[in-house]
């Protein structure tokens, strides 16, 4: 019985502790999901407009 109660304590308390590392992890693997949209974003519009990084953004096209 003892022993029983010693594991489940043990259980519990990593249970405990996963949960925490999780809610810490989760706005960090956000940050890193959207900067990788950034970083895809990016590439994406460096690989249309190589000169972008030198100009920056393309004037909108003026429609006649």
């Amino acid at each position: 019985p003892a022993l029983v109660a010693q594991s489940a304590a043990t259980i519990r308390h990593a249970n405990e502790a996963t949960a925490t590392v999780e809610r810490q992890m989760l706005p960090i693997l956000q940050s890193l999901k959207q900067a990788s949209a950034n970083l895809e974003d990016l590439s994406d519009t460096l690989k249309r407009n190589p000169a972008a990084v030198l100009r920056g953004r393309e004037p909108p096209r003026e429609t006649p």
